[in-house]
């Protein structure tokens, strides 16, 4: 049954009705399931050793052509009922209430890092900037990242040493070549983790209204 909801869309009434159950047994499971994985995420969730980067590194120089990668960042919008107290921070740019999951990850799509829990009107770049993650690469660079190694941004992050993002300028012919084709590919990594995050931690939404 937990399958079924976090594979569809169906509602929990419909999904009683396949499985002959009552709502209330389907969203028990479904909880009890959701909230033992979250207790596993420690160990489900881990940031990729010295080796394990290198090989992540190989693996997605040979897919795009773009060196040092070892994963994308992005963040998606996990919709909540809007709060009694103090929702203006919860209101969003699409005009829902909601807080923001960021993720970092690999060519694989496993997730390497996640961060949750920000209100839904901060940019992806101060939530990244609150982050356990970022606080860790300043701190700690040598621990989580090599010299050549980088996170994928899109255009909502700033441009560092650990975190690159595409390049849309172009001066000569050659850049033009080179900057079109290499962070194109690098997007669809980008856009596939965007996607991961959407459908991994959409129905976390119902979670948050129990």
């Amino acid at each position: 049954m937990v399958l079924w909801v976090l594979a569809t869309p169906d509602s929990f009434r419909s999904i009683a009705l396949r499985f002959g159950k009552t709502p209330g047994v389907v969203h028990y499971h479904y909880k009890r399931i959701i909230m033992a994985l979250c207790d596993m995420s420690d160990t489900l969730i881990t940031w990729p050793t010295h080796e394990e980067r290198q090989v992540l590194s190989r693996a997605v120089l040979r897919r795009t052509g773009f060196p040092g990668v070892i994963g994308a960042l992005d963040g998606c919008h996990i919709n909540i009922i809007t709060p009694r107290v103090n929702p203006q921070p919860y209101f969003n740019r699409k005009h829902d209430h909601s807080i923001v999951l960021q993720a970092v990850a690999d060519c694989n799509l496993l997730f390497r890092d996640v961060y949750v829990g920000q209100p839904g009107s901060i940019h992806d770049s101060r939530v990244f900037r609150r982050s356990p993650l970022c606080a860790q690469l300043l701190n700690q660079p040598g621990q989580y990242l090599d010299n050549d190694q980088h996170i994928l941004g899109d255009g909502a992050y700033i441009l560092t040493d650990k975190v690159t993002k595409s390049l849309f300028y172009w001066t000569v012919q050659s850049e033009l070549i080179m900057n079109r084709w290499i962070p194109n590919k690098c997007l669809v990594l980008m856009f596939k983790t965007d996607l991961f995050l959407t459908f991994r931690y959409s129905h976390l939404s119902v979670i948050m209204e129990t």
